[in-house]
């Protein structure tokens, strides 16, 4: 069966750029990296292109020496500016190999000058301070019921990358007793990420009948119960900030269903970095997630099962949604007209229930090579 595939609008290079740098910076530890260093906390790769987590070698971590104690940030002041300082460091580069990365596609449209490379810098910042109280949080609660296991050495199956691999008994350098520091808080709170060294969809998390597989941008866990949260690279004004609820609703299900169905998350949150701000999403209940598990299931038996047919597929938009800043809703949730969304869907010049007439460059003249002929 053929895909069609919409266009990319220089914006996906924006989300694809914060999105690493704020991974690269978290990370790396206050405690064994100085605010300017040259160095970067990388990790390497096994022959899939993921993590190699289970060797021993060529991980940064271990062979690092801390800090001296006066240069390991002490108050939420003083590791914002050295998280501030990491993400100077990585920006640049992380900016132009997104511009590459988006440039080598053939659906690209549009130009990176379109796209204000500050204002990513700015949603760098706002993810920074949004992990910052997280990790303030994880210091008024005294660590969360993690901290001894932690440091005592001991390591998550899943561990977030921090420059260490899987098997490493010995305690973390930023470890110490009595109430917890800024610098513990930094490590303790670090959530799950996609390492940014990883090949491309080697990090997913697969249903257990191998049909629908997801990637989480950030699972915090130091509470003791997993809240995921996802990065948004925008303000949350557009149609879309509907859909993303739908995507964390899915996530909270397939986190139960790799789960054995046993364990749920305590949180669902979307970061507008565009304005800094944090939405919360309701979370699905058992049961609406084993009524997903049935409808998507048999969704993915219908397309997999034989091509549909047109009409198994009648053009019946769903309402255009309005939203306000930090996707909260807007007044006028709704378009009065409903059929509002076909004026910028992508297929409207192939779809049955459109009226729209596309203009196809190859009407009014005869190329070859991709230039006029004769």
């Amino acid at each position: 069966m053929a895909r069609l595939k919409s266009p990319l609008p220089p914006q996906i290079l924006r989300g694809n750029a914060v999105e690493e740098c704020v991974c690269r910076v978290l990370r790396e530890s206050p405690t064994l990296m100085a605010a300017d260093s040259r160095s970067s906390m990388t990790s390497p790769l096994a022959e899939d292109g993921s993590p190699d987590w289970d060797s021993q070698d060529f991980w940064i971590g271990p062979g690092l020496s801390p800090l001296d104690s006066s240069s390991v940030p002490d108050d939420r002041e003083s590791l914002h500016s050295w998280a501030s300082s990491r993400a100077e460091a990585h920006f640049d580069r992380c900016w132009e190999s997104a511009i590459a990365d988006w440039e080598s596609s053939p659906n690209k449209i549009g130009s990176a000058d379109d796209i204000d490379k500050q204002e990513g810098r700015d949603m760098v910042e706002a993810a920074i301070n949004l992990h910052l109280d997280e990790v303030q949080s994880c210091m008024e609660s005294g660590g969360g019921p993690t901290l001894d296991d932690w440091r005592s050495g001991k390591r998550e199956d899943w561990p977030a990358p921090d420059g260490f691999p899987r098997q490493w008994d010995e305690p973390h350098p930023a470890a110490g007793s009595g109430p917890i520091t800024w610098a513990e808080a930094w490590e303790v709170a670090r959530p799950w990420f996609v390492d940014p060294d990883a090949k491309s969809f080697t990090q997913t998390s697969a249903h257990p009948g191998e049909w629908f597989q997801g990637e989480y941008d950030m699972v915090y866990r130091w509470s003791g119960t997993p809240k995921i949260v996802d990065l948004k690279a925008s303000i949350g004004k557009g149609d879309r900030s509907g859909d993303y609820l739908d995507q964390l609703r899915m996530y909270a299900w397939l986190w139960w269903e790799t789960h054995d169905r046993e364990e749920q998350v305590e949180g669902l949150e979307i970061w507008y970095l565009g304005t800094g701000t944090v939405k919360q999403v309701t979370l699905p209940s058992e049961e609406e997630m084993a009524a997903l598990d049935s409808e998507l299931e048999g969704l993915y038996g219908k397309i997999h099962s034989r091509d549909p047919s047109i009409e198994e597929c009648p053009p019946e938009p769903s309402p255009l949604r309005f939203f306000e800043r930090g996707g909260v809703p807007a007044d006028t949730p709704v378009h009065a007209d409903e059929r509002a969304r076909c004026t910028r869907c992508d297929y409207r010049g192939i779809c049955d229930g459109s009226d729209h007439d596309i203009e196809l460059p190859l009407e009014t003249r005869v190329e070859r090579f991709g230039h006029a002929w004769p």
